[in-house]
C-alpha cells in the first residue's frame, strides 16, 4: 500500500489537471447528490467547507440550505488560538482569506459541536470504508474528534481508491458523495449514531 505521503502527492496532480469548467461542472454533480440525499433534508443545522482550488465546491450546498432555513457553520482558526472550530455563517457574514488562504468570517461567532448535525467535509481520498486522506495538519481529525453527528465527505470520482492507511486518530465519514454515487461508507457507525440508507 502506498504511503498517506505519495498518494496525497498523486491526488493533488490529478485535481491540478482538472480545468475551473471541469470542477464547476463535477462539482454541480456531487452537490445535487448532497441536495438530494436524506442526510442533507434532515439536517437543521450544517457545518461545511468553504473550497480551495481543486476541491469540490460547495457555493450551491451553502444556497440550498440558506433556502431551506438551515444554520450554517464553516471552519475558523480565529476562534481558539489558532486552532480550527466552527463558526457561524449568517447570510449577511463577509468572509476573508484567512490560513491556508481558505475563506473565513471576518467576526466569527463559535458554533459548539452540539449544536450541529451534518459536517459536509473535503479530503484527497476516501476508500469505502469511510477513511479519509486529509491534506495532512490534521484539522478535521481534531476538529471532529467529539462530534456525535453525521460526516458527509465530499470528492471527485478519481478521488475514491481500494483502500487507504488507517490510523486510530484518522477520522472517517459516514456517506461519501461524487459525480456518479451517494453512499454509505462507514458502516460501524450506523448502529449507534442512526445512520439511514440515502434517499437515491
Amino acid at each position: 500500500m502506498a504511503s498517506k505521503d505519495d498518494l496525497r502527492a498523486r491526488m493533488r496532480i490529478r485535481r491540478a489537471h482538472l480545468s475551473l469548467s471541469e470542477i464547476e461542472d463535477r462539482g454541480a454533480k456531487v452537490q445535487r447528490r448532497v441536495i438530494e440525499s436524506a442526510p442533507f433534508s434532515k439536517a437543521q443545522n450544517v457545518a461545511v467547507y468553504l473550497p480551495l482550488r481543486g476541491e469540490v465546491p460547495t457555493a450551491e450546498i451553502v444556497e440550498a440550505s440558506r433556502r431551506d432555513g438551515k444554520a450554517l457553520a464553516v471552519p475558523s482558526s480565529q476562534i481558539a488560538d489558532g486552532d480550527y472550530r466552527f463558526a457561524w455563517l449568517d447570510g449577511d457574514n463577509a468572509t476573508v482569506a484567512a490560513r491556508y488562504g481558505i475563506e473565513e468570517p471576518v467576526d466569527p461567532r463559535a458554533a459548539t459541536l452540539e449544536d450541529i448535525d451534518l459536517v459536509i467535509l473535503p479530503g484527497l481520498a476516501f476508500d469505502m470504508r469511510g477513511v479519509r486522506l486529509g491534506q495532512g495538519a490534521g484539522v478535521y481529525d481534531r476538529l471532529l474528534r467529539d462530534f456525535g453527528g453525521v460526516r458527509l465527505g465530499l470528492g471527485f470520482d478519481f478521488q475514491i481508491v481500494a483502500e487507504l492507511p488507517n490510523e486510530a486518530h484518522d477520522i472517517a465519514v459516514d456517506y461519501l458523495a461524487t459525480e456518479s454515487n451517494f453512499m454509505i461508507t462507514n458502516s460501524s457507525r450506523q448502529k449507534t449514531k442512526g445512520v439511514e440508507t440515502p434517499r437515491r
